[in-house]
């Protein structure tokens, strides 16, 4: 199996004798930082706690009592926000080091 590399590579020369134009390719890690994806990342989890106590009312409804809203809501906004932190301190980590590299032109 090719590498993506060399994948990219064939299609680079495909594209030039296609076209008869030179092409410039670069690969790098990451593209963007994306600030949004903490905030997708904890409403992912909290949406799926939510289903999880959903499933777990249909299937026993006799499990439900006072105090499962109470306890449902604590864990959906601990586990979105322990979700969402982890991926902040990633995004942070990141923004560190881009901030202290040195531009190229």
């Amino acid at each position: 199996m090719a590498t993506p590399e060399g994948r990219v590579a064939a299609r680079v020369v495909a594209l030039e004798r296609a076209h008869g134009i030179e092409v410039a390719t670069a690969s790098i890690a990451k593209a963007d930082i994306y600030p949004e994806l903490p905030w997708r990342a904890g409403a992912l989890a909290a949406s799926i706690t939510a289903l999880v106590v959903a499933i777990g009312d249909v299937l026993r409804p006799d499990w439900v009592t006072s105090t499962t809203l109470l306890v449902s809501l604590a864990t959906s906004l601990a586990l979105s926000t322990a979700v969402a932190m982890r991926f902040l301190r990633e995004q942070r980590e990141a923004g560190v080091v881009q901030s202290h590299a040195p531009a190229r032109s």
